[in-house]
């Protein structure tokens, strides 16, 4: 089974808080490390390059249709799994060029998220959704070899942000999604696009994105 280096380099970012009441709240990557009362999940690149928003200003829902955050990297900077999981996409796919690889992170408990409607959706699934990669730091070099159904840890590396000619849209960096289901329902209610970066029914796909 593959194992690729781990990025050290990674520090944990809380998604999981507690509150006074008994649900068990997810927040956004803002602090740094969890406080305990839930699971941590980890930039996907080192802390000083975790700009969101930072390539053309695209945040989330920013522009309105845009499901996710975009960093700007260098080419070939390492992008590694933002927690624990299992690998059910990793293909190139149009929009993302050679490589866009999708994992399913089971928290073993529904968590309230917050989701681009401004409500909350319980789930004990996420789907982290990193486009624009390839299998190799160089182009030619030698490619990373996971496949679907592996398990990836966190911090381990799961693909290159790849050069501007090869990533399917625009200049280098990483779009990061985080789809709230497991591949199964988002195959099951999307199964077109169920990694997709854009709403492109505003009001329902953006309803089902943190």
């Amino acid at each position: 089974m593959h194992r690729s280096t781990s990025l050290l380099f990674l520090v944990g970012v809380g998604v999981a808080g507690c509150h006074e009441d008994t649900t068990r709240y997810a927040t956004s990557h803002s602090a740094i490390m969890g406080d305990g009362c839930g699971p941590t999940l980890a930039t996907p690149v080192g802390v000083d390059q975790y700009l969101p928003g930072s390539y053309a200003n695209r945040r989330f829902l920013s522009p309105a249709n845009h499901l996710g955050e975009d960093i700007r990297l260098t080419e070939g900077t390492p992008v590694a799994a933002i927690g624990e999981g299992r690998i059910v996409a990793y293909r190139a796919a149009a929009g993302y060029g050679e490589l866009v690889v999708a994992i399913e992170h089971d928290f073993g408990e529904e968590l309230a998220f917050p989701n681009g409607l401004g409500g909350l959706v319980n789930t004990q699934y996420v789907l982290s959704i990193y486009g624009h990669l390839r299998k190799s730091e160089l182009r030619g070099g030698t490619q990373l070899s996971w496949q679907v159904g592996q398990t990836v840890l966190a911090g381990e590396i799961i693909g290159y942000v790849n050069d501007d000619a090869h990533n399917g849209d625009g200049a280098e960096h990483l779009h990061l999604g985080m789809r709230l289901m497991s591949a199964a329902a988002a195959q099951a209610a999307d199964p077109v696009a169920w990694f997709r970066g854009y709403d492109t029914n505003r009001g329902v796909w953006r309803s089902q994105f943190a």
